[in-house]
């Protein structure tokens, strides 16, 4: 239903991360009966949202939200969509002689020139063979080299920029159906010439905005059995999207009033000092990446009436806790001598060893109710190197963008299938063997198995007490 925009793409591939680049749009590719259903449903959901004053982060582009409002959709629309998209038709458009049009396509895009322009080049060069015949060959190939390179281009001349356009999920389609063009332009392959840039550029802005037009018509008639659509054209796309998903911006002076401390924290402690001054020292985006750690999502409500009729959970800051020591199998527990487990007995943490190990955790946090465990760190230089070290996590990153596998990699990870497989085989018999050992019986000292030992004292009683009866 919804994939990532070609910003948030190319943001993934950069590493950079800013809050514009993080949307998603609808899926054009999403037409069938049981997607628009979906759609509708989702519609219900944002007018659920509006209604009950509950925050959901929806992350959709700005033409959605114009679209809801009933707005036009304009060029600068693309530039939350697709911003390489937005400067090339910027650049088409505004190009005011043929040799600047041709440079553009053909060196600024790094575009190949059509085989119409290499034949005319061809016929060209032949014509000027044939006015020079009786010159020397020497200055006749001098000649047509510098005819070729001058060949001015005119306005009708064709060029690398095919009629054609790029969904937001990538499929090339033809925008030639769309064009009011004579049939000698219609021909397959015909490139743009300078004169037709404007309707070049018309169309493919005109087709990029209305790719998901049934889609946000299926999720506008879901708002609306919720919200009239009289009361929806009241606001802006920027406040519709405010309500629905909260602000943008963290105001930590609001967060202060919000948050409440567990037992055995006190908010005075030098600790809850040094987090308070290392969020004001934070970023928008680290802020965001705060809250999306602790409460899953990267917006907050924008004052505190909101705050209480969203329903929107405090951050409670509670004391942290060391883990629990992994419990040791019974096996391994036979194994150990006396003396081994004497040692291996948790010796007084003294309180030096108690801050050190105390520096080396990391924070946690349970999303569902907005809880934050948050170590006592000595020093605000290590609050700010633990905290940026768990919210830069991309555990939530990762999942967001679909994989694409290349060829060469599926057919590595067939042809490498035996590999794996022999290797899971050698892993399963280390593991028999290991519970092999551990289920053979202990020895002595002086090499005998205990087992038998056992079994032969049993079976001499047995012999004593038959012997006696």
């Amino acid at each position: 239903m919804l994939i990532p925009t070609p910003n948030y793409l190319d943001a993934q591939r950069t590493g950079n991360h800013v809050e514009a680049n993080r949307a998603y749009a609808l899926n054009p590719a999403a037409s069938s009966p049981a997607h628009l259903r979906q759609y509708e449903f989702l519609g219900i959901l944002i007018g659920c949202a509006l209604r009950t004053h509950v925050l959901m982060p929806f992350n959709l582009p700005n033409t959605v939200w114009r679209f809801l409002v009933g707005l036009p959709l304009r060029r600068i629309d693309l530039l939350q969509v697709d911003k390489r998209v937005y400067d090339t038709l910027n650049s088409i458009a505004t190009c005011t002689h043929a040799q600047a049009f041709d440079e553009l396509i053909h060196h600024t895009l790094a575009l190949d020139r059509p085989l119409v322009e290499e034949e005319d080049h061809h016929k060209h060069s032949n014509s000027n063979k044939n006015s020079n015949s009786n010159k020397n060959s020497s200055n006749s190939n001098k000649n047509n080299d510098n005819d070729n390179a001058n060949v001015a281009p005119t306005g009708t001349t064709r060029t690398g920029l095919l009629w054609t356009w790029v969904r937001s999920d990538g499929v090339t389609q033809s925008m030639l159906r769309h064009t009011m063009l004579d049939e000698h332009h219609q021909e397959q392959g015909a490139g743009v010439s300078y004169d037709d840039r404007l309707n070049y550029v018309a169309t493919y802005e005109t087709a990029r905005l209305q790719e998901s037009r049934m889609q946000a018509e299926a999720l506008g008639r879901g708002l609306q059995r919720m919200v009239p659509s009289q009361l929806l054209r009241l606001y802006t796309p920027s406040e519709l999207q405010r309500m629905v998903c909260g602000r943008e911006l963290i105001d930590l002076d609001l967060l202060k009033r919000h948050t409440v401390f567990g037992d055995k924290v006190n908010p005075k402690d030098n600790h809850i000092e040094y987090f308070w001054n290392v969020l004001a020292s934070f970023t928008q985006e680290e802020r965001k990446r705060f809250i999306q750690f602790t409460y899953a999502q990267r917006r907050l409500p924008s004052n505190d009436e909101e705050w209480r009729s969203s329903r929107t959970a405090q951050l409670r800051i509670k004391m942290y806790r060391f883990p629990e020591p992994k419990q040791e199998t019974s096996g391994r527990r036979r194994r150990l001598s006396s003396r081994a487990r004497q040692q291996r007995k948790a010796k007084p943490m003294t309180k030096r060893l108690y801050q050190v190990k105390m520096d080396q955790q990391l924070p946690t946090a349970q999303t569902c109710f907005f809880d934050l465990y948050l170590p006592s760190y000595s020093t605000e230089a290590i609050m700010k190197q633990r905290l940026l070290t768990a919210i830069n996590f991309q555990t939530f990153e990762v999942a967001d963008v679909p994989r694409v596998v290349v060829e060469e990699e599926r057919e590595a990870e067939t042809g490498g299938g035996e590999t794996k497989n022999q290797e899971e085989k050698n892993e399963d018999t280390a593991l028999k063997e290991e519970k092999e050992k551990e289920e053979e019986p202990e020895t002595n000292k002086k090499g005998r198995k205990k087992g038998k030992r056992k079994t032969r004292t049993m079976q001499y009683v047995k012999k004593s007490l038959k012997e006696d009866l």
